[in-house]
């Protein structure tokens, strides 16, 4: 009797050890399932960055850019309007759609603030698309006829005429874009009345 009961205590001790194998094991298996199911979602992410990055770049590469090619002042003279003229092309890879400009020209007097957020924009504007390579041309003019006692009033720095504008569009992936210049009226001697860039109010998005 004692051996039989020895034995059974011998058999239940194979059978914790056991139950104790299985517990580890299979805790085991929950630990790298759940590793491997991170481990794959870590990579369907990275995979999805990368199609992103990919998808972007190619975009980038693709996309129009409506950019400022060449401007030109027209000879301040009295009794005519003040204007320059400025080149636009779209030197990007494919069209660019629903091209809207909006400009304008003022005087003012040096170390004037102005806010250029708050331009007048008009609400009836044209919409047009350019392929790539294709040009097109802006005139900004002054409102009114030039004096002769502004034009000296421009050529000495006492007054500043800028030409300003903008020009929005959309890619072939339906992403807006902008272009924005500001220019102002210079008199260089030798040269006549030219069109300086500013430092400020050019860019392109």
């Amino acid at each position: 009797m004692a051996d039989s009961t020895k034995e059974l205590v011998r058999l239940a001790g194979y059978q914790n050890h056991i139950t104790i194998a299985e517990a580890i094991l299979l805790t085991v298996t929950i630990f790298f399932t759940a590793w491997a199911s991170i481990a794959a979602s870590r990579a369907a992410k990275a995979a999805d960055a990368a199609v992103k990055v990919t998808r972007e770049m190619s975009e980038i590469d693709l996309r129009a850019y409506i950019s400022i090619q060449n401007s030109h002042a027209d000879k301040l003279a009295t009794a005519h309007k003040g204007r320059g003229t400025f080149t636009v092309e779209n030197v990007g890879k494919t069209p660019a759609k629903d091209i809207m400009t909006w400009y304008a020209s003022f005087l003012c007097p040096p170390g004037v603030e102005i806010n250029w957020d708050e331009l007048p924009r008009p609400d009836d504007i044209t919409r047009f698309t350019k392929s790539p390579s294709a040009k097109f041309i802006i005139n900004v003019e002054t409102g009114t006829a030039l004096t002769e006692e502004t034009i000296i009033e421009i050529r000495r720095g006492e007054m500043i005429l800028y030409m300003v504008g903008h020009i929005d569009y959309k890619d072939v992936f339906n992403t807006p874009h902008k272009t924005s210049f500001r220019y102002v009226f210079a008199h260089k001697a030798g040269s006549g009345d030219i069109l300086n860039i500013c430092k400020d109010g050019n860019e392109e998005t």
